[in-house]
């Protein structure tokens, strides 16, 4: 396998991450896109697509703690077009939603 089948089966495996989260299958899509993330991070080449798909997961299964994280780290990435700031704003809703969720609890 050359270098560039390398990279699109990486790119497959990542679409799949964000598929399963779409689908709704949080635990199976984190799990896809966490390596990746990871990839990134060490890379410092975050793409705002799989972070707020990791976000959203955290989020339904109730990861408070880790989606505030991945809360942070996208409010982080530089937004490089209209789709990224479309994502970033999706990300501050929810976090508002959180916030007011958490408020109603105290």
């Amino acid at each position: 396998m050359n270098k560039e089948d390398k990279l699109k089966a990486l790119g497959e495996e990542m679409k799949k991450g964000i598929e399963l989260i779409r689908d709704k299958k949080d635990q199976e899509g984190l799990e896809k896109l966490q390596p990746f993330a990871e990839l990134m991070r060490s890379g410092n080449a975050r793409q705002m697509r799989v972070f707020v798909n990791i976000g959203l997961a955290q989020l339904r299964l109730q990861d408070i703690e880790g989606f505030l994280q991945t809360y942070e780290e996208v409010q982080g990435i530089p937004i490089k077009s209209e789709k990224d700031q479309t994502l970033r704003n999706e990300m501050d809703e929810w976090f508002k939603l959180l916030m007011e969720r958490l408020e109603k609890e105290q």
